[in-house]
């Protein structure tokens, strides 16, 4: 059952894969990675040989950072567009009350412009890949250690939707609440979301 991929709660191909464990999304990361050292995939502006490059989950220091860039004054970026939570700005319960995820980018005003990023408030809670009690482990392990979630969902409130907020959930749990963002690592360059 660990390895069966779960229905959708809401089966849009604009929105967020949902119901996926931490596990699941580790595995379709490898995958991706092996399709692109394959050649599989276009590589974009991915420069000299694409098996220097790793498409994985963000750490979460990787994504608070991507949340609250270009600001170095964490007061100034609590959120991904600023200082100041903006009910139009993020899928979560103080918005619209969809009551589901919406499609990716439907609050274009919530965007980080800066990386061109949307939806890193509300909408899914983002697996990343660290352990959540110790975020210096990574390994990909049986061991079902905790894991990190960030950026609120639909559901939750804005305190949730705070890019320095932080989750967590077991590895095997599939939420309708949780989703996955990925990134690239490697080539000597920082890690670069590309959904």
């Amino acid at each position: 059952p660990l390895r069966e991929m779960a229905e959708q709660a809401f089966p849009f191909d604009n929105h967020p894969r949902e119901r996926v464990s931490w596990y699941q999304a580790m595995a379709f990361c490898r995958w991706l990675t092996a399709r692109l050292h394959a050649g599989e995939l276009p590589a974009g502006a991915l420069t000299g040989d694409v098996r220097q490059y790793e498409i994985t989950l963000p750490h979460e220091y990787e994504w608070e950072v991507a949340a609250r860039w270009p600001n170095s004054d964490v007061a100034d970026r609590l959120y991904p567009w600023g200082p100041e939570f903006d009910a139009a700005k993020a899928n979560t319960y103080e918005g619209d009350r969809v009551g589901q995820t919406t499609a990716v980018g439907m609050y274009p005003a919530g965007q980080n412009v800066a990386l061109g990023l949307y939806d890193l408030s509300g909408n899914v809670w983002e697996w990343c890949r660290n352990e959540y009690d110790n975020p210096d482990d990574e390994a990909v392990d049986g061991s079902a250690a905790w894991r990190v979630l960030r950026g609120g969902s639909w559901a939750d409130t804005a305190d949730r939707a705070r890019a320095a907020c932080r989750s967590n959930f077991t590895p095997a749990n599939r939420s309708n609440l949780s989703g996955f963002r990925l990134v690239v690592v490697g080539g000597g360059d920082a890690s670069s979301p590309i959904s």
